[in-house]
């Protein structure tokens, strides 16, 4: 999969704890991700209530330590080019956009950066 730009992202449904599944949403291919991230509120899309079934955990953003994130540690999966992956539940209030990261799914995905041509690529391992 390439991109006219890079801007690497792609389109990403989620998978809650009971099968619901959110609509797509656009998510950034992010290298400086350790584990995916989401916005907080789509923690009601998958049925996931952000202050009981979460535990705050610490974490560390380009401005700084970050302690209002908080992890639903069953994770949850990700419908990505067909393939459904096992990703982190992380939830931030603090982000607009959700953020794929190294540890999760670039096990299963392939992702290439070419900064001269302006385009990154995606494909499943």
């Amino acid at each position: 999969m390439g991109s006219g730009c890079l801007k690497p992202a792609i389109d990403v449904a989620l998978v809650g704890p009971n099968g619901q599944q959110s609509p797509k949403q656009r998510a950034l291919v992010d290298s400086g991700c350790d584990f995916s991230t989401f916005p907080q509120q789509w923690t009601a899309l998958l049925g996931i209530d952000f202050d009981s079934d979460c535990v705050e955990i610490d974490g560390n953003t380009a401005s700084g330590k970050d302690k209002s994130q908080r992890i639903y540690r069953p994770g949850i999966h990700g419908l990505v080019m067909g393939h459904k992956v096992p990703l982190a539940a992380i939830f931030n209030p603090q982000i607009p956009i959700a953020l794929l990261g190294r540890e999760d799914f670039m096990a299963y995905f392939k992702v290439s950066f070419d900064q001269r041509r302006r385009i990154f690529t995606l494909d499943p391992y």
